[in-house]
């Protein structure tokens, strides 16, 4: 009997091991991205930083911290240090945001972004634990208007209709 717990024991623990040591797989730059048509406009959205400013502050690195970006409510590609999205949409008002895979606590602050026919935008996705948030919340996600990193690839294009 004691033998079975030990064995259970290590059994649970090398999968514990396993699962944290688990990386989400790479982001594979797109190929190309294709010239932007006059008529349409143009988004860029990039990883940002844990609490901007701070002297503790720290490059989102993974999936789990910047994770999936949405414009307009639609899910559009999915974001990690030093990589950003690409999305052609229609001239007007979207709403963009991210949302972390972690922490599961996270507020997702949406911004409201207007764009002129053949403008494109960069904007970056921030995460802060520092603002006053409700009980409920341990992060926010925000997007904020700022260049991509130079060193970044792009790791998604799409085309809204």
């Amino acid at each position: 009997m004691r033998t079975s717990r030990v064995v259970l024991v290590v059994s649970a623990v090398s999968l514990l091991a396993a699962c944290a040591g688990t990386a989400p797989p790479a982001h594979k730059p797109v190929a190309s991205v294709p010239p932007l048509d006059p008529k349409v406009s143009r988004v860029l959205v990039g990883a940002g930083m844990l609490n901007r400013g701070d002297a503790q502050g720290a490059p989102l690195m993974s999936v789990r911290q910047v994770g999936p970006v949405y414009v307009d409510g639609r899910w559009v590609g999915d974001l990690a240090e030093d990589a950003y999205i690409v999305v052609d949409l229609k001239p007007g008002a979207h709403e963009v945001g991210c949302s972390p895979l972690e922490p599961v606590r996270n507020y997702i602050e949406p911004r409201k972004v207007s764009f002129e026919a053949g403008e494109t935008k960069s904007l970056v996705c921030d995460m802060t634990t520092r603002v006053g948030l409700a009980q409920k919340y341990s992060s926010k996600t925000y997007v904020e208007p700022r260049a991509i990193s130079p060193a970044a690839a792009v790791v998604d294009y799409k085309k809204l209709p």
